[in-house]
């Protein structure tokens, strides 16, 4: 299987990627755009959560750490009207805390003040 997109399909996927550091999103798109992929970039969850509503995006490569709408909170709004086969979502962060992966993860099961999974 390549990781690139094929030559012969017309309409390449579409990758939001999101995150608050413009380093971060120029080497996802110089790496995603080299494999013939579209991407879109978006630098905070507010303009994040608009391009999803102006455009459609095959794929999110989301920071969860962001000023003002995070990560996490993007994931939550997307989730109220897309599924996860609508609209992929992949989470990316440099905290390392289990409550905060496993929060993004499963947001409405993850109790942090007990610290497990509440069903």
């Amino acid at each position: 299987m390549s990781d690139s997109v094929s030559d012969t399909d017309p309409s390449p996927s579409t990758i939001l990627v999101v995150d608050d550091t413009e380093a971060n999103r120029e080497a996802l798109r110089r790496r995603l755009e080299r494999r013939g992929y579209t991407v879109i970039e978006a630098d905070s969850g507010e303009q994040a959560l608009a391009l999803i509503d102006q455009q459609p995006i095959d794929l999110i490569l989301l920071d969860i750490m962001m000023p003002g709408v995070s990560g996490i909170d993007v994931l939550k709004k997307v989730r109220a009207t897309k599924s996860p086969a609508e609209l992929p979502i992949i989470m990316a962060t440099a905290k390392d805390a289990t409550e905060d992966v496993v929060g993004a993860l499963f947001p409405a099961q993850w109790d942090p003040k007990l610290g497990i999974h509440v069903t």
